[in-house]
Parts: C-alpha cells; sequence; structure tokens
C-alpha cells in the first residue's frame, strides 16, 4: 500500500474528510501533507503531528510498518522483511540507536 493510500484510509478512519480539515486539526500546511503523500521526505515533527491526529503510528503512516516497543531500546517491527524499504528503516534505527533491540515478524506469515 502507498504512503497516499496509507494516508487515505487512516483520514476515512478517523473522520477526516479533507486535506485542508487535516492541515488545520495537525497545524500542518496543506503544501507538507501533499508532498508527505507523494513520498517526499518531511520533517519528523510534522510526521508525528500528522500520526497523531489520525490515531496511527508515525511507522505505519510512512512506511507501512507496524512496530511496537517492547521496553528499553527494543522493538518489534511487522512487515515485509524482504522489502528493501523496511530493511533499511530497521538499518537506520539500528544505527542512530546503537545497541537497540529490533526483532522482525514477517507480516506475511501472520495473515
Amino acid at each position: 500500500m502507498s504512503r497516499a493510500a496509507r494516508l487515505d484510509e487512516a483520514m476515512d478512519r478517523a473522520g477526516v474528510a479533507s486535506m485542508q480539515r487535516l492541515a488545520s486539526l495537525c497545524r500542518v500546511s496543506r503544501s507538507a501533507l501533499y508532498r508527505f503523500a507523494q513520498g517526499s521526505d518531511v520533517r519528523l515533527s510534522v510526521l508525528e503531528r500528522i500520526a497523531h491526529t489520525l490515531n496511527v503510528s508515525p511507522a505505519w503512516l510512512a512506511w507501512g510498518l507496524d512496530v511496537e516497543r517492547l521496553g528499553e531500546g527494543a522493538l518489534v517491527v511487522r512487515g515485509d522483511v524482504l522489502d528493501p524499504a523496511t530493511v533499511a528503516w530497521v538499518d537506520d534505527v539500528r544505527r542512530v540507536v546503537p545497541g537497540a533491540q529490533v526483532v522482525f515478524q514477517d507480516a506475511r506469515q501472520m495473515q
């Protein structure tokens, strides 16, 4: 599912009818929302405000990953373990947070 499709789905579930309304609710410019939906990078604070407003995880909204914190420095990542974007995300986490424990669960096997 594309980032735009996840954003649309989250907006539908949250009852937010338009990008204008979402922009107002999360205090983000419409242009930032459109850039995000098209796959461009946005600041983490912007991503977090959008996700919080829509009651979804930032990782799911941006990358389609279901991430659960197990404890301090430990995450479970549910996603496609063969997807290069998923692997790159986990590599980034491991690089930015040395010693982080990241456990993969293949979402395809959980269905």
